[in-house]
């Protein structure tokens, strides 16, 4: 997609062609096979050092994510999506085996030290950290032209993840950029052309909440009978999903009693030994019914996922891994000190 926004001069060194191993797949679940490399000291693969976890960010901060095509980004993070819904086994969606509350993340290698999450906490954790990670990005860059470039490649990125099937990333960037935040920074909105905002338009209308995320819910839906594209090597009915509204599904039907009477009204469940705690006690077949039509349809959406063969970039997919993020006392002290 082209930008309406001029683009900074180019560095030799933004432009130089970065290697790609045919052979460098992150097929592995990421919680394991990532900290494994941590822990052998695999350059490749190594937590790349941030200002974005100092208190008082250097002013001459330039995201990263300006020196690559917003098509390349899309992929790579369309890459670490997909590993980490490898990680996800189906009995955790049975027996909703996941944090309920968010665990704050702020570093990505300081969140893979973390023993025994599941891998919904994973997708969970991912999906936070880089939500606030785009956030800073924005806030931590002072020149406001850098800053609209920033937002203007945050909307191309979200767009072209879309393209690609991912929902995760899309709805990552997008709620990000819709944040009290940087939505309030007027001035630096200003400068971004009116094409993009009708792209943040689209994609707001795509993560609206309305009726259940109905609209994401049908594009997702419809994307499992998509074509391939070969460019990018997707093949049909390839998918990352965004799992949110699908274990929200599954909390809310757990809520809903096991047992009911003939009126359908919750009572006990019955005793061991088979008497009934409550009189004309029966198995409510609604809520498992429910429940295992949500985990059926989850898991059709996660081997969707898989359908994915693009190649990562071995510099490109750790700055894009490695990501980290401003707390959110700083980040509204930086909104409000910018405009």
């Amino acid at each position: 997609m082209a930008s309406g926004y001029p683009e900074r001069p180019k560095d030799p060194a933004w432009t130089t062609q970065l290697p790609t191993a045919e052979n460098f797949v992150l097929q592995s679940p990421p919680k394991q096979s990532l900290k494994a490399r941590f822990a052998d000291g695999d350059p490749t693969l190594a937590p790349i050092p941030s200002t974005l976890t100092l208190k008082s960010p250097q002013p001459s901060h330039s995201p990263f994510i300006l020196a690559f095509s917003s098509e390349v980004l899309a992929t790579q993070f369309t890459v670490i999506e997909r590993d980490a819904l490898e990680e996800i086994d189906w009995k955790e969606l049975v027996e909703l085996r996941w944090s309920k509350g968010p665990t704050p993340v702020l570093n990505w290698a300081d969140y893979m030290r973390i023993p025994d999450q599941t891998g919904v906490d994973i997708v969970i954790a991912r999906f936070n950290l880089v939500v606030k990670w785009a956030v800073s990005e924005i806030l931590l860059t002072t020149d406001i032209y850098d800053r609209a470039r920033t937002i203007t490649k945050l909307i191309h990125i979200a767009s072209h993840a879309r393209h690609l099937r991912n929902y995760a990333t899309a709805y990552q960037l997008t709620i990000a950029l819709l944040s009290t935040a940087v939505s309030r920074l007027r001035k630096t909105w200003e400068l971004v052309q009116p094409s993009e905002k009708e792209t943040l338009a689209s994609l707001e209308q795509l993560v609206q909440p309305m009726r259940n995320f109905a609209t994401l819910r049908q594009e997702m839906e419809a994307s499992l009978l998509a074509p391939a594209i070969i460019y990018v090597s997707l093949k049909p009915g390839a998918c990352i999903p965004f799992i949110g509204i699908y274990t929200h599904d599954l909390a809310y039907i757990a809520q809903k009693p096991a047992f009911v009477d003939a009126a359908g009204n919750p009572v006990a469940a019955p005793i061991a030994g088979g008497v009934s705690a409550g009189a004309g006690a029966m198995v409510n077949f609604e809520r498992f019914q429910a429940a295992a039509a949500a985990v059926k349809n989850m898991l059709r959406l996660l081997e969707a996922s898989a359908k994915y063969t693009i190649r990562p970039n071995r510099e490109l997919v750790a700055r894009c891994l490695w990501l980290a993020a401003l707390e959110d006392a700083d980040l509204e002290g930086r909104s409000r000190a910018l405009e």
